[in-house]
């Protein structure tokens, strides 16, 4: 994955990768309704909480960790957006690990 793409980006904000302060986090993810205009940082956040949230909840029954990276695609739908997306998430993670 190109580490300069937006969702790279994205990640990397909300799991504490290229955060000026170095403590990104998925707990600091705003609650809905909180996220004020302008408040780039907490959008990120929460939209690459949501992401990885959408990932994991639609990994096959019984599988490991591994065997979802290695088959990013399980579980999702045939829309080609939720294949990207859950191809983007699990390159992070296995860049990140």
């Amino acid at each position: 994955m190109n580490r300069s793409s937006p969702i790279t980006m994205m990640l990397d904000l909300a799991y504490g990768r290229g955060l000026a302060d170095g403590k990104g986090s998925a707990a600091k993810v705003p609650r809905a309704g909180t996220i004020r205009a302008g408040d780039t940082q907490a959008s990120i956040l929460a939209v690459a909480a949501a992401s990885k949230g959408w990932w994991e909840s639609r990994r096959p029954q019984g599988w490991t960790l591994e065997q979802h990276l290695a088959d990013p695609t399980a579980g999702c739908s045939g829309i080609v957006n939720d294949q990207a997306l859950a191809q983007a998430v699990a390159g992070w993670l296995r860049q990140h690990r």
